[in-house]
This record gives structure tokens, C-alpha cells and sequence, in this order.
């Protein structure tokens, strides 16, 4: 028994040729087939660690809605038990991650389309160009998140759902996997993990392994974390452009990416982790600067420098002290930017700058002379086409 990603049968012909399985994971008990090799780069089978598997998208916030649709016609389980163990799947994945889940009573319509995560229970041609089989063929399939459809979880209401027991389907281990999908995780490479792509017959004190709970904390970090949401962060780290387009901002353990564009579109990656993305760089900057002449980008910490291309360092030579890169510079850093009308570099550290050309100390003033009201420092600054963005607390100024 396995969950299969590209059923077998033939796609209905909808007479959109764009429509393909790459946004909804389908649980299919007839197939059975999964394979753990890999082609390497001189096309040789080699065996790669088995382990979770990301889908491209996830939400960009840490809150999410849930709620629980009824079918018309009786299930093989009571409603009851239906409603504690949606709660209890949601649960696994809550317990162990930062996300945070409200309950809602999907009663109407326009609670239904404003709820992030619905499970409901379905028959046959449902609306979705997926239509369930009968018994004992696709049980359920559910969308990832960024799709159409995301955060759906239709299951058919034509299977044998139990609880606690080796007879039927077990609802709890089915539902746990499908929230799985809704979340972001695709189908692991690990056997004994729950989005595996197989069915495992009831297994009392059924949880998470390990390789889900580091899938799900890849993409939502561990309970208690709450920055997710640039748009809600008061007072970023430092912010920098990069030699291939893109905007990064920073804020403590993590990043946002931006296109080069003047409404700033957040990529749908982002928020990621400056341990998992950027190698060898620390947490908690202090600031960074894009140098074009050069294409690299300097990141300061306290005493410390390093220097990097996109987001793979230069040299293994970093960090390096400060002092090899800036005669008598603002300590700590505060914000830096380049200015590409007199090529010249501004380092601020609470409300005083230091102007440098090629590196040495030119201009030293205050950053009240920049005609910005209120303004006791500069938190993070970056060029956003011809101008230069000044971030201070929940402001930006340009």
C-alpha cells in the first residue's frame, strides 16, 4: 500500500493542459512502488540519505485556520470521533513546530473559503478534477500550500475510517500524512517516517519521527518561534543586495528574499534560516553592503567580516577582522550602504555616519543631515534601483 504522487489513471481531460498532480499529493492504496535511488552527475545509481522532502512553497504565516466538513451520507465513524482526530492530527504537527492552529465551525460557505486548512469527506466527482473511486482505491489526496486549492484535504467517504483499531483504514495515521502535504512536506525518502509514501497498518501510540519533525521545523521552526512575517517585524538586522538581483533582509536566525522589483515581491521560499541557506554565516548581523564594482556582499558582526558571493562565501579565509577591511570604523555597525552617483560607502552606527571612498574615512556627520525626521538610527539600508532604502524600526525612508 503506498501514497503516490502521479496516480496511474488517466488525468480528465478538463480542457486545461496546464492541469498536472505536481499540486496535490494523492494517497492511493492500489499502488505500491517507490524508488530510493539517485542519478548522480556521471549518470551511476547511487544511494542518497533517505529523508524529508520539501515541496517549493509553504505558508508565510505561522497562524493557520482549520476546520472539518461533514459529508451528506453516514460515515463507518462517528462525528465525534471524526472532530478529535482532525484536532489530534493537527496537534502533531502544532506540537513540535512553530506554527499555531485556531479551530473553526465550517458551517458556511464563506467560513469554508476563508479557512486555511478544511478536511472534509467526499464522493466520487467532487469539483476538484480528482475524483475519488469507491472503496479501497484512492482514499484521500490534499494540495499543497501556494496552489489553487491550498490547505484542502478531501478524503472519500465511501472507505472503512477507524480509530483504534486493526480493522479499516486508520483515520488518525491517514489524516496526520494529507496535513503533511497541506503544510509543505512532500512524500519522504524515509521509511519509517509518517510522509512516507506508504500506508502503515494501526500502530498504537502512532507520532511523528524524527525525520517529520525536521521536515516541519525546516519550514516553520520549533514551537515558540514567531518571526515568519516580514511585514510584522519591527526593526531588521541588516539588509543587503546581491550580485544575481535579489534583496535579502535579515533578522536574527532568519532571511527574506525580495525581487529587484519597486513593489518588492517576496519570494514564496523565504522566510529561511541563515544557518541552512548561507553557509558559514552567523545569526544576529549587525548590517551588509552589496558592492557592484566587485559583485560581493560584506556581512559585519561585532569585530568580524565575511564576504560572499550571492550566498556562498568567497573563501574559506572568513570571517577576518574588521580592521584588514576599514580604517577606524563605527563599532558595531549599525547599517551600510553603497552609493553608486560618488561610489562611496556609508557605515551608520546610532544616529553618526562614517563616508568612505575606497575604504577610507572621508565624511563623518550626522544622520539628521539626511533630512529624516525623528530618526535616532538607521537599522538596515539597501538600493532598490536608483535609490537607497533606509530602514529604521517599522519605517523605511529613500
Amino acid at each position: 500500500m503506498s501514497y503516490h504522487l502521479e496516480p496511474t489513471r488517466s488525468i480528465p481531460n478538463t480542457g486545461n493542459k496546464q492541469k498536472r498532480f505536481n499540486d496535490v499529493a494523492e494517497f492511493n492504496l492500489r499502488q505500491c512502488r517507490l524508488s530510493y535511488s539517485d542519478i548522480n552527475e556521471n549518470g551511476i545509481n547511487r544511494i542518497r540519505e533517505k529523508r524529508y522532502v520539501l515541496f517549493k512553497k509553504k505558508w508565510t504565516k505561522l497562524r493557520l485556520t482549520y476546520c472539518a466538513v461533514y459529508p451528506v451520507i453516514p460515515l463507518k465513524i462517528s462525528r465525534a470521533d471524526v472532530e478529535n482526530i482532525v484536532d489530534e492530527a493537527i496537534g502533531m504537527w502544532s506540537n513540535v513546530s512553530g506554527l499555531t492552529f485556531d479551530k473553526r465551525e465550517c458551517n458556511r460557505d464563506n467560513v469554508i473559503s476563508s479557512t486555511d486548512i478544511v478536511v472534509s469527506f467526499e464522493t466520487k466527482d467532487h469539483g476538484d478534477d480528482y475524483p475519488f473511486d469507491g472503496p479501497s482505491g484512492v482514499v484521500g489526496h490534499a494540495f499543497f500550500p501556494g496552489t489553487k486549492s491550498q490547505g484542502r484535504v478531501h478524503m472519500d467517504a465511501a472507505e472503512n475510517y477507524t480509530r483504534n483499531s486493526k480493522i479499516g483504514l486508520n483515520l488518525l495515521q491517514i489524516l496526520t500524512h494529507e496535513l503533511g502535504h497541506t503544510l509543505g512536506l512532500r512524500h519522504s525518502e524515509n521509511h519509517g517516517a509518517v510522509m512516507a509514501p506508504y500506508y502503515k497498518p494501526y500502530t498504537p501510540n502512532f507520532q511523528l519521527s524524527t525525520d517529520d519533525i525536521k521536515g516541519i521545523q525546516h519550514l516553520y521552526g520549533l514551537p515558540g518561534d514567531s518571526v515568519l512575517d516580514a511585514c510584522n517585524v519591527e526593526g531588521f538586522d541588516a539588509a543587503c543586495n546581491t550580485q544575481n538581483g535579489s534583496i535579502y533582509i535579515f533578522k536574527g536566525k532568519y532571511y527574506w528574499r525580495f525581487d529587484e522589483h519597486i513593489n518588492l515581491d517576496m519570494k514564496t521560499d523565504t522566510p529561511g534560516k541563515i544557518l541552512d541557506d548561507w553557509n558559514g554565516l552567523p545569526d544576529n548581523l549587525d548590517s551588509a553592503f552589496y558592492w557592484p564594482k566587485t559583485g560581493h556582499t560584506f556581512f559585519f558582526k561585532d569585530k568580524l567580516f565575511w564576504v560572499y558571493l550571492n550566498n556562498q562565501p568567497i573563501s574559506k579565509d572568513y570571517p577576518k577582522n574588521i580592521n584588514n577591511l576599514l580604517i577606524d570604523p563605527p563599532l558595531p555597525i549599525e547599517s551600510a550602504f553603497y552609493n553608486h552617483i560618488d561610489e562611496t560607502i556609508t557605515f551608520t552606527k546610532a544616529d553618526s555616519y562614517k563616508k568612505f571612498s575606497k575604504l577610507y574615512a572621508q565624511v563623518e556627520g550626522n544622520i539628521n543631515d539626511w533630512n529624516l525626521k525623528n530618526v535616532s538610527n538607521i537599522d538596515a539600508a539597501f538600493q532598490l534601483q536608483n535609490f537607497i532604502l533606509l530602514l529604521s524600526k517599522a519605517d523605511y525612508y529613500g
